[in-house]
């Protein structure tokens, strides 16, 4: 039987090492550089670690499966020979790579709820004062439906068979039995599309905010650029979806096998978890390389944003007057740095 790359045991175990030490590397330098900066972890920062360790769990589940030649690999077939057991080597490679889909969805659920909650956390550092506004509104708004269906999925796929935890990977007779709410490929549609549509929404919140900013088209455009990070992991849920649904439509195919399928879901779904995790830290730990941080984007956004409401509602004052006014906040809230309302220059693009 033909198989993708992503359905293959060597692909499946390269992204499950290479990606979380990606991982690692990211948000520990993540910390070092809020600890450079002599600043305490925000909700953002704090939001990654458990993200993280979610991620080496779900990595460490599927080098397990591949280890076990259960995950990445077909389902043993018949042998030509009589004798042996082969009923029970297949019956072994399909409840291992059940129980690995079980754990890994489980921790991945979970891990994506928080990599989605830390853009958000992000956002509101940046965008939103300490008044309940219509972007607080928008971003609180976004956070309870990442938090619902990160939750909410993560319930339904630990209590899919009730109590009966042994009958996600138990035999069929079981299944059917015990999982009566476990509706094969549908869930995974449901959870594939939902997941795609809030991860777009979380993606492009930001945008419409950055193009009301007082700055040059180009500088938009790369301030833009530095905001959409976020769209490897965006383009992974993507392909996920994507694959789930062709799935799903064919239905049940005798050629299709069991194990390369779930496979080739999870592989995309370690892809989108690793992808959004280091998106979620490149804007912080581009300090330890650029000179710029977090802060300096929150007091420029804040400082164009300042600009932009009191040239709305005192278009009679000077536009140098203005200028002068803004800086002097920013003055007072960075001491020690050079002031400046332009959001690209403090993004270094």
């Amino acid at each position: 039987m033909e198989s993708y790359y992503y359905q293959r045991a060597g692909h499946a175990l390269a992204v499950s090492i290479a990606f979380p030490i990606v991982d690692i590397i990211a948000v520990a330098l993540r910390i070092v550089a809020r600890k450079k900066q002599k600043l305490a972890l925000q909700a953002d920062d704090w939001l990654c670690l458990p993200a993280l360790f979610l991620t080496i769990g779900s990595a460490a589940a599927m080098i397990t499966g591949v280890a076990l030649h259960a995950t990445g690999y077909p389902v043993p077939g018949p042998k030509s020979a009589a004798g042996g057991s082969d009923q029970s080597v297949a019956t072994r490679a399909v409840t291992i790579a059940s129980i690995v889909q079980y754990a890994m969805y489980n921790m991945m659920l979970l891990g994506l709820g928080c990599v989605k909650l830390s853009f958000l956390a992000f956002y509101h550092r940046i965008f939103c004062s300490h008044s309940m506004g219509a972007k607080s509104i928008i971003i609180y708004f976004m956070a309870a439906i990442s938090f619902i269906w990160s939750i909410g999925f993560c319930f339904a796929n630990v209590f899919s068979c009730g109590t009966n935890f042994w009958a996600v990977w138990g035999s069929a007779v079981d299944f059917v039995k015990y999982c009566p709410g476990a509706k094969g490929m549908q869930k995974q549609v449901i959870l594939s599309i939902s997941d795609l549509v809030v991860d777009a929404l979380i993606l492009v919140i930001p945008i419409p905010w950055l193009w009301h900013l007082q700055l040059e088209t180009g500088r938009k455009v790369a301030v833009t650029l530095v905001f959409l990070l976020g769209s490897g992991a965006v383009a992974a849920s993507a392909i996920r979806t994507a694959f789930v649904v062709q799935t799903a439509r064919r239905g049940f195919d005798p050629k299709e096998d069991e194990n390369l399928v779930i496979t080739g879901m999870l592989y995309w779904m370690m892809v989108e978890i690793c992808l959004g995790l280091v998106a979620a830290c490149l804007p912080t730990i581009r300090f330890l390389f650029k000179g710029f941080s977090p802060e300096s984007v929150v007091s420029s956004i804040r400082s164009a944003l300042s600009l932009h409401s009191l040239r709305s509602h005192h278009s009679r004052i000077d536009d140098t007057e203005v200028q002068e006014t803004v800086l002097h906040n920013i003055g007072k809230s960075k001491a020690g740095s050079q002031p400046t309302s332009n959001v690209a220059s403090q993004v270094n693009v």
